[in-house]
């Protein structure tokens, strides 16, 4: 298949959306104390640079929300194959 001048460039900026989304993926609070577990959205960060727990305490953590980025990398993998074809040129057979 080959991709008209317009579907390349949406491949490309869909490219680069899919890769910020995981250089700034969605973060996770977490608490694991005896019979409580809690966890709650932690908001965006770098990859390399991860938000501090709530408190400085063991039962304190966070962790990369990877449910939430399937979602997000879903939904644009979608989007952009509906883009794709709603710019598809008509055969000039």
């Amino acid at each position: 298949m080959t991709f008209n001048p317009k579907q390349f460039r949406i491949l490309i900026a869909a490219g680069m959306i899919f890769v910020g989304m995981g250089l700034i993926p969605p973060w996770t609070y977490t608490l694991d104390a005896q019979s409580i577990h809690r966890e709650k959205p932690a908001g965006y960060t770098l990859i390399i640079a991860p938000p501090n727990p709530e408190k400085d305490a063991p039962a304190y953590g966070v962790r990369l929300d990877i449910p939430r980025l399937l979602i997000q990398w879903i939904v644009l993998v979608a989007a952009t194959g509906c883009l794709i074809l709603l710019t598809k040129e008509p055969d000039s057979k």
